[in-house]
């Protein structure tokens, strides 16, 4: 959950991006969709998400991505909420809800 490798512009530039694809996208009547990180903290930084609710069709977030290897201790995968032994609270669906308004 890296955000500080890519440009600012990275966050204003995947919106357009995403603006140009709709726009092509609906002249040939496909659909476009994401699949976004389930972090807080990426969410922030990464996604406008008025502009990214506008112009996709279908966002499927990475709940499956929570928890890893990268953790070095064994948690859910995928938790629905906050667990005392967090060591990032944010991590959960209940958290992504109120970050996630689409």
């Amino acid at each position: 959950m890296e955000c500080s490798a890519g440009p600012v512009s990275d966050k204003p530039n995947f919106s357009e991006f995403i603006k140009e694809l709709s726009a092509a996208y609906r002249l040939e009547g496909l659909l476009l969709t994401a699949s976004v990180s389930p972090s807080a903290k990426v969410i922030e930084q990464a996604y406008d998400i008025p502009v990214l609710s506008k112009y996709l069709d279908h966002v499927s977030v990475m709940t499956y991505d929570y928890h890893g290897q990268w953790d070095k201790v064994t948690g859910h995968g995928a938790p629905m909420k906050e667990h005392p032994d967090d060591t990032d609270k944010t991590l959960n669906m209940v958290n992504l809800n109120s970050k996630l308004l689409f």
